[in-house]
């Protein structure tokens, strides 16, 4: 059964009662705000524009925020689109740079990462009640490392052998 919002917010403040005082009652509307548009947003992976709307910002913000690491995205065939279960009221944790950041040093990009999240419900559970710091503990560490060294001479292309010498012929 489905309420209207004027159903929910009579029955929050029923909840609440008349003595619940906020100290910044517009940061308070701000957040039920972005948490009602989350709950009626209609696709689990909306694309910029919707998540700028669900956030209350611009597109151009929530790319910076993708491309900072503070706002979690998967980049595929259609194109780059972001999860809606990384908002928890309406908001992304705040931790999650730090998280990021660490899969991001182990190698993992952010579609992986996200994938690796959603292959387990608990992870997403963990990610939600803001348990970053363990859930960046339990990151694969399976990575490629590359070590590039200069070699001397003309490369044609990038290699691990050693370049071969060739005597020049006496004519």
């Amino acid at each position: 059964m489905s309420a209207t919002l004027r159903e929910v917010l009579d029955r929050v403040a029923a909840t609440i009662g008349p003595t619940f005082a906020a100290e910044d009652a517009d940061r308070v509307a701000e957040a039920m705000v972005r948490a009602a548009r989350a709950e009626t947003a209609n696709d689990e992976y909306p694309n910029g524009a919707t998540m700028a709307r669900i956030l209350g910002t611009s597109k151009q913000n929530i790319q910076q925020r993708a491309a900072r690491g503070t706002l979690l995205h998967i980049a595929d065939e259609q194109g780059v689109r972001y999860p809606l279960w990384q908002l928890v009221d309406g908001a992304v944790p705040a931790a999650i740079g730090r998280f990021t950041s660490e899969a991001h040093h182990r190698g993992i990009n952010d579609t992986v990462l996200v994938r690796w999240l959603e292959a387990d419900p608990d992870r997403i559970a963990q990610f939600r009640a803001g348990n970053l710091v363990e859930l960046a503990e339990q990151l694969p560490t399976d990575h490629v490392v590359i070590a590039r060294r200069r070699v001397r001479g003309p490369a044609s292309a990038i290699t691990d052998e050693r370049p071969t010498v060739r005597r020049a012929s006496r004519v």
